[in-house]
């Protein structure tokens, strides 16, 4: 495939993740559409979706001077959050017409807090998420959803029916299948989609309004089913905490490695699973956001995690695994803790990376990376 044609394909994605307010935000708005940020793929999309507005996942701008946002969080706290909350105080995030916060994390929860009290927009609210996957928690967070659905009418002055939910989960269902059917494409011999790619679909489809995004995604499903890159790279797979940079991706790519899944909140992670269109919608969404491919926050959750990156470094004939955590995040660090042991059991090579949000070290990474790739190439010729 033609370098500058893969660069055309991917235009309407890169656009609609190329600032804060995109050029389809800025003409959602203009239409009349209410902008709804939110953190965490633990939100009800469809909701959003169903009271005819659009969510917005909060991203950061690498290179950012976070100082403002340091001032209001520790510095012990993750350079994404601090890097969030300084866009917050310094008016980045203007165009937002409404926050939902949430407790995917407590330096999630504190950036949330803070950015209401120093510069809240026209509507906040905040939804307590289970830490625990229990029918019990099943039926508390559909309360939750439910209240939120209650403040968003008062706020909307407009009632969101069940068939408008229904119609919502099957849109974002509808999406997600797209995107698992592009990652698809990357499990044979010569991918025709880079893993960067792959990230920048996963970031639009968080950040574009959703029909959009599936307007753009079947139009490139539809080129890409048949065309490939000739590549005799090495294939990882990429997982560990939040993610939402695709020059760090490519960064990885450029020292011969196809990244080939990313099971990350802003990959497959958000888009593996579906809502159930059979059950009442409230507890449909309720069940799958507690139900899908887990997050570390979610207690006792690894061994089903485990399971299901096990299941895709397989399918997706992977030789490695590549786990990256932000400085700070205490989840992901007890996750990569209780990932060695069975990267060792299975002889899966296991790299560990941490970063900061907007920055790496280039040098530093790329001897990593480097080092890396002669070890699986090594244990490859050693078993041949």
């Amino acid at each position: 495939m033609d370098s500058r044609q893969g660069i055309e394909d991917m235009k309407p994605f890169l656009e609609g993740i190329s600032q804060a307010e995109s050029s389809l935000i800025h003409d959602a708005k203009s239409s009349g559409k209410k902008i709804i940020g939110c953190f965490c793929s633990y939100m009800p999309l469809e909701l959003f979706h169903a009271a005819g507005t659009i969510p917005y996942r909060i991203r950061g701008i690498p290179d950012r001077d976070i100082g403002p946002g340091t001032t209001y969080l520790s510095s012990r706290i993750c350079t994404f959050c601090r890097n969030a909350l300084t866009l917050a105080i310094e008016g980045d995030f203007s165009f937002l017409d409404g926050l939902v916060g949430c407790n995917t994390c407590d330096q999630v929860r504190r950036t949330c807090q803070n950015w209401i009290i120093k510069n809240p927009p026209e509507f906040t609210d905040f939804i307590h998420t289970p830490r625990v996957y229990r029918k019990d928690n099943v039926l508390h967070y559909a309360d939750q959803i439910l209240h939120l659905k209650d403040n968003l009418e008062s706020w909307l002055e407009k009632k969101i029916h069940d068939d408008d939910l229904r119609e919502a989960c099957a849109t974002y269902n509808r999406a997600r299948g797209i995107l698992r059917q592009l990652s698809d494409l990357r499990k044979g011999e010569s991918p025709s989609l880079s893993g960067a790619e792959m990230i920048t679909l996963g970031i639009a489809y968080h950040q574009m309004p959703v029909d959009s995004f599936i307007s753009a995604a079947e139009n490139l499903l539809e080129k890409r089913l048949t065309s490939s890159r000739s590549t005799d790279r090495t294939r990882v797979v990429l997982c560990g905490s939040l993610l939402d940079e695709p020059d760090y991706v490519s960064f990885i790519e450029a020292q011969e490695f196809d990244v080939v899944a990313e099971p990350i909140c802003f990959g497959q992670r958000s888009y593996w699973d579906d809502v159930d269109l059979r059950q009442d919608p409230l507890t449909a969404i309720a069940e799958r956001s507690l139900t899908h491919f887990p997050c570390a926050r979610i207690g006792d959750s690894f061994p089903v995690r485990w399971e299901r990156i096990h299941k895709i470094y397989k399918d997706y004939h992977a030789e490695g695994i590549i786990f990256q955590r932000l400085k700070f995040c205490q989840l992901w660090g007890v996750d990569v803790h209780n990932m060695s042991p069975h990267c060792y059991e299975y002889d899966i090579p296991l790299l560990q990376l941490e970063r900061e949000y907007g920055f790496f070290s280039t040098g530093q990474l790329k001897t990593r990376l480097q080092a890396f790739r002669e070890l699986i190439k090594d244990r490859n010729a050693s078993m041949s």
